[in-house]
């Protein structure tokens, strides 16, 4: 009833979760030329690859996994199940299931350049651009006040 209320108001139905919507991209080089080979995903591990062969995650089972886990500290990998679509001649296409708005990280295979763009669902029918440009590493210590101390380890998760 309060559905038909609104429609007959003029208001929109809402969107539900389950409503795909598509990024449509190009990756460019610093000259504007396209970048044919390239990784551009949604969600990164910025301590390697920690998923099998499979892309299934390495399970941890106390201290003697560890190593296995957290072997390669600061080093940048793209989660397989995140990864953008790549098509021809340096463009991309993402599938969003159940996001209002998305971010895609891009390197290039060496991992010397990259960019990002956001871009809100209502945005989609607009083409975009990633150019790539030098990467630099961050570096940081996440310090609890609380706690007076900083952790053994953390998660941060970056947002752009």
């Amino acid at each position: 009833m309060l559905l038909a209320f609104a429609k007959i108001l003029g208001g929109a139905e809402p969107e539900t979760a389950e409503e795909s919507w598509q990024v449509h991209g190009r990756v460019v080089d610093e000259q504007g030329q396209p970048v044919k080979d390239f990784v551009a995903a949604t969600y990164w591990s910025s301590n390697g690859k920690q998923w099998d062969k499979h892309g299934e995650r390495i399970k941890v089972i106390g201290h003697k996994d560890l190593d296995k886990f957290w072997k390669d500290e600061g080093v940048l990998a793209a989660l397989p199940d995140h990864r953008v679509k790549q098509v021809e001649g340096g463009e991309f296409v993402a599938t969003m299931e159940d996001r209002p708005r998305v971010s895609i990280f891009v390197t290039d295979l060496k991992q010397e350049r990259g960019g990002y763009v956001s871009v809100e669902k209502t945005a989609a029918d607009k083409p975009v651009t990633v150019t790539l440009l030098p990467l630099v590493r961050v570096t940081g210590k996440i310090y609890c006040l609380q706690a007076g101390r900083t952790s053994d380890w953390t998660v941060a998760i970056v947002r752009c």
